[in-house]
């Protein structure tokens, strides 16, 4: 062995070292307890606050879901009501443009009587109903039956046709099909 791998020291450094490391093995100090002391009131604390926090987050949880059970039934209805004004909008503006088309055909129908009625120089009878005869304060009044009095009085009126159906279209037959036999007509009296 060489002079190389030692290294000479002086006496009083390992002393030194040697009563630094017999105070290592006794325990630590009192400064090193106290500091040790003090960090694990610390963190103590530290873990009773996330302790606290994780309560309150169930707390607020079990408070959302109650929330959530007690609107969630609001919510569906405001939606079904929702759809019930969606439906209801649709329906008034598929009757608008309805009562636009036969306005308009009214239009057209009565441009074409004046038309007739100024080539013919003959007056001709208007579709428009309050200048149609037999109507009273904007109501038809029933005409004469030619089967005597009381006859079609009791009948009812017939059925309007149903909804979304276009101008000009011919109602269901009334539940009969093509070629079937007509209802028999009522008594007379």
């Amino acid at each position: 062995m060489g002079d190389d791998d030692y290294e000479i020291l002086p006496s009083k450094d390992i002393e030194n070292l040697k009563s630094q490391l017999e105070a290592f093995r006794s325990g630590p100090t009192s400064a090193a307890r106290s500091s040790m002391d003090n960090l694990n009131d610390s963190i103590n604390k530290l873990l009773n606050v996330f302790k606290e926090a994780g309560e309150s987050l169930k707390l607020e949880e079990e408070e959302q879901d109650l929330l959530e059970k007690e609107i969630a039934p609001m919510a569906d209805k405001v939606d079904k009501l929702l759809e019930q004004n969606k439906r209801i909008a649709e329906g008034i503006v598929a009757l608008a443009d309805m009562i636009n088309e036969v306005k308009d055909a009214m239009e057209t129908l009565n441009d074409k009587i004046e038309t007739l009625s100024k080539e013919s120089k003959q007056p001709m009878p208007s579709l428009r109903p309050m200048q149609q005869p037999g109507f009273e304060g904007g109501m038809m009044q029933q005409p004469p039956s030619p089967f005597g009095q009381g006859f079609g009085e009791t009948m009812e009126e017939p059925p309007m046709p149903p909804l979304g159906m276009g101008f000009g279209e011919q109602p269901p037959m009334g539940g009969r099909r093509p070629g079937q036999a007509l209802p028999p007509l009522p008594p007379l009296r």
